[in-house]
């Protein structure tokens, strides 16, 4: 890209995350998120056979018809009925799973697969068939806690970056960053409701806190380069200028650090459990939302930023230093 074309089209980055910032919270409003990971507690009856039975269309029509049939003379209301590979067994056993409310006892729920194991014990009398029969009580783990205050400790951290960089960088730097990071924090939960990814009840707040500390982190990597190019420019340059350079300087570092934390979310997120991955997989929204502002919204609205403070730093009356400072200080403006 030009110089023209990342520092003069401001409007246009605004935009697109008020687009995004729209569309999420008219979605919000109306559908909220897709809590799909949030699965309720349940109670289930799982039918285990093996292939003497999965073989036969016959039996396994058999097998459903018996299940449903005490299902319906104890009174229970199967929410779901899927079919899978059995957990835990070989390739040749087939286990089908029934869903039922959580508020079914496990008393009743020992009843119904006793008297399904008896009427398959009559039923089928070949001795290569085996069907086994048993229940379970399902409930979620509970990621709320955790989501809770790993997204309190992160907005902590933030407030104590966002010090560091009005210290160490200067105040136009953290009113920039205090605007990138409050961008890099609303983009996920907005992608979040506008993608109806499946998501925890609490989830869409750790995202938040995710995005706004990899925004920046991003922003604080930037601000370095920034700080480097002021250093080693010999003579007083626009902020447009020192905006532009330091921004070609940061690409590359933002982008590694951004891939990094990328694979640092993939890779758990990849090979954990499912209620982890359910967790994790969408985090990465958060880095991509994160980045975009750093690289794109923050730089080119730092160039204004930077302007202004340049003017108040002008309009102030330089501090007496002293006549013969004063006369250094003039002799070495003179030579440079």
């Amino acid at each position: 890209m030009t110089k023209k074309s990342i520092l003069k089209l401001l409007p246009v980055w605004a935009a697109v995350v008020a687009v995004f910032l729209i569309a999420g919270i008219v979605l919000m409003s109306i559908l909220g998120f897709n809590e799909g990971a949030e699965r309720p507690e349940s109670t289930t009856v799982d039918v285990d056979y093996n292939i003497a039975v999965k073989n036969d269309e016959n039996k396994v029509a058999r097998v459903e018809e018996i299940c449903e049939e005490v299902f319906d003379k104890a009174g229970l209301t199967v929410l779901d009925s899927i079919e899978g590979k059995g957990v835990n067994t070989s390739q040749d056993r087939t286990v089908r799973r029934y869903t039922f409310s959580s508020s079914v006892t496990s008393e009743k729920l020992a009843e119904v697969t006793a008297e399904i194991g008896a009427k398959f014990d009559a039923e089928f009398t070949d001795e290569l068939i085996d069907i086994r029969v048993d229940y379970h009580r399902v409930s979620n783990l509970g990621y709320s806690d955790f989501i809770w205050r790993g997204s309190v400790g992160l907005a902590v951290g933030i407030v104590v970056a966002l010090i560091y960089v009005g210290i160490r960088f200067g105040v136009g730097c953290a009113v920039t960053g205090l605007t990138v990071t409050a961008c890099g924090g609303a983009l996920p939960v907005c992608l979040v409701a506008i993608t109806r990814i499946p998501v925890y009840a609490s989830a869409p707040l750790f995202y938040a806190a995710l995005g706004a500390v990899t925004a920046l982190l991003l922003w604080l990597v930037f601000c370095m380069k920034l700080r480097d190019v002021s250093k080693n420019s010999a003579r007083p340059a626009e902020a447009e200028e020192v905006v532009h350079v330091a921004w070609k300087g940061a690409l590359l570092p933002v982008a590694v650090v951004t891939c990094v934390l990328a694979v640092i979310i993939a890779i758990p997120g990849a090979v954990a459990t499912a209620g982890v991955r359910a967790l994790l997989l969408p985090a990465l929204l958060s880095v991509v939302s994160g980045a975009y502002p750093a690289l794109l919204l923050g730089p080119s609205l730092h160039v204004y930023v930077r302007a202004h403070f340049d003017k108040l730093a002008a309009k102030r009356k330089p501090r007496y230093l002293g006549s013969k400072k004063q006369d250094k200080a003039t002799k070495k403006e003179e030579n440079a």
